[in-house]
C-alpha cells in the first residue's frame, strides 16, 4: 500500500498539521510551541484506528456490546465509578510539623481519617465542608508528596456480578486482539460503549466517544488556576504621584502573570508540542501496533528508511502510551480480521 493511499484516508480525520520537524529546530522551546493534551492524541489515534481499520470497532460492537448492555443501570453504575475514580494513596508522615492553622488541620485531618486508599470526590468534600479550597488542598498534599496517584489496573476490577465480569472479560480480550494493552485503552472503550448503550444509533455508525478525558489524573480535573489581581490596591494620588503607581501597578501585574503562567505550566507538565503529532507517523504506528505490519514494510510504504520507521514507531509509542508489540519477520503480514487494503 502507498503512502499517498494511506495519506488520503488519514487527512479526513485530522487537518493538516506543520511541518513535523518545527518543533526540533533550534530555539523553539516549549513556551513557543502550541501544546497537545495526552488524551488527545490518543483519541486522535483511535480515530486514525477507525478510519485504517474500521473492523476493530465493529468487533468491539459485536459480542462485546451486546454483554455490555445486558447490565442492569446499577449494574453500569457501579462498574463505571470503578473505571473513572481517581485513587489515591497516602504516603508518608502527612502532619509533619504542624502549623496552627486550618488549612493544616484540614490536611491532617483528612489524611488520618481516610484509608490507604481514596477518591477525588471524597478529596473535594472534606476540603469544601471545612472551607479550605480542594485544589490549593491538592496542590499542597502532592507537592509534599503526601498524596500519589494509583494508576488504574483494569485486571486488578472486582466487578461482582457475572454479567459484568463477562463484560470486562470481553473488552480485555479485544484490547489482546488488536495490541491494545493499556489501561487507558479499557478507559476508552468502556466510555465508548457507554455512548453506545445511551445511544444505539451510536453504534451503528462506530462514533467514538469523545470525553473519555474525565478519567484523566486528579491534578489535571481542576483546571482553574487563579489569577490574582494586580489592580487591587489602587493608586492614590495624595499617597504616590502617577509614575510611582505606574511602576508599582506594572511590577504587580508581571509578577501575577507570571505566576499564573507558572501554575498553568505546572498543570501541563505532561502536555506535547502538537508538531510532535502528526497523521504521517500515527498513520506509520497504526500500521505497525494494530496491523501488525513490519518495520521494513512501514519503511517502504512511507519512503523512509527502517531505523527511521523504528524511531518513529517508538516515539509515538510513547506519546500515546502503548507497548510497542513485539517485531515480526519481514514479509507481508496476515493482517486479523481481513485486508486493511
Amino acid at each position: 500500500m502507498s503512502f499517498e493511499i494511506v495519506r488520503k484516508v488519514v487527512s479526513e480525520v485530522f487537518e493538516e498539521r506543520a511541518d513535523e520537524n518545527s518543533g526540533s529546530r533550534p530555539g523553539r522551546g516549549r513556551a513557543n510551541l502550541p501544546m497537545i493534551q495526552p488524551n488527545e492524541v490518543r483519541l486522535m489515534f483511535f480515530e486514525t484506528v477507525r478510519q485504517l481499520k474500521p473492523e476493530v470497532f465493529e468487533e468491539l460492537a459485536g459480542e462485546p456490546f451486546r454483554v455490555f448492555k445486558r447490565m442492569s443501570v446499577a449494574e453500569w453504575d457501579t462498574a463505571r465509578v470503578s473505571v473513572v475514580s481517581d485513587r489515591w494513596e497516602c504516603r508518608g508522615d502527612p502532619t509533619g510539623p504542624q502549623a496552627q492553622s486550618e488549612f493544616e488541620n484540614a490536611l491532617v485531618e483528612f489524611a488520618l481519617q481516610q484509608p490507604t486508599r481514596f477518591t477525588l470526590s471524597s478529596i473535594e468534600e472534606h476540603f469544601q465542608l471545612r472551607h479550605v479550597d480542594p485544589q490549593e488542598a491538592i496542590d499542597r498534599l502532592v507537592d509534599k508528596g503526601v498524596f500519589q496517584r494509583v494508576e488504574f489496573d483494569p485486571h486488578r476490577l472486582e466487578w461482582a456480578t457475572d454479567t459484568q465480569k463477562k463484560a470486562h472479560r470481553e473488552i480485555v480480550l479485544w484490547m489482546s486482539r488488536w495490541n491494545l494493552d493499556a489501561p487507558w485503552c479499557f478507559v476508552f472503550a468502556f466510555h465508548t460503549l457507554s455512548r453506545w448503550r445511551r445511544n444505539p444509533d451510536d453504534a451503528m455508525e462506530l462514533l467514538l466517544d469523545t470525553h473519555f478525558e474525565d478519567s484523566t489524573p486528579l491534578n489535571e480535573l481542576s483546571f482553574k488556576v487563579e489569577f490574582k489581581d494586580p489592580f487591587s490596591d489602587l493608586w492614590w494620588p495624595s499617597e504616590e504621584t502617577k509614575t510611582e503607581a505606574r511602576e508599582r501597578l506594572t511590577k504587580k501585574s508581571k509578577e501575577a502573570t507570571e505566576e499564573y503562567l507558572r501554575q498553568v505550566e505546572k498543570r501541563t507538565a505532561d502536555w506535547l508540542p502538537r508538531s510532535k503529532v502528526t497523521e504521517r507517523h500515527l498513520a506509520m504506528f497504526v500500521w505497525y501496533q494494530v496491523l501488525n505490519h513490519s518495520e521494513s514494510e512501514l519503511a517502504e510504504d512511507f519512503g523512509v528508511t527502517q531505523p527511521r520507521a523504528s524511531q518513529i514507531i517508538g516515539r509515538i509509542s510513547g506519546v500515546v502510551g502503548l507497548t510497542p508489540r513485539p517485531p515480526k519477520p519481514a514479509g507481508r503480514p496476515e493482517t486479523p480480521r481481513g485486508d486493511p487494503t
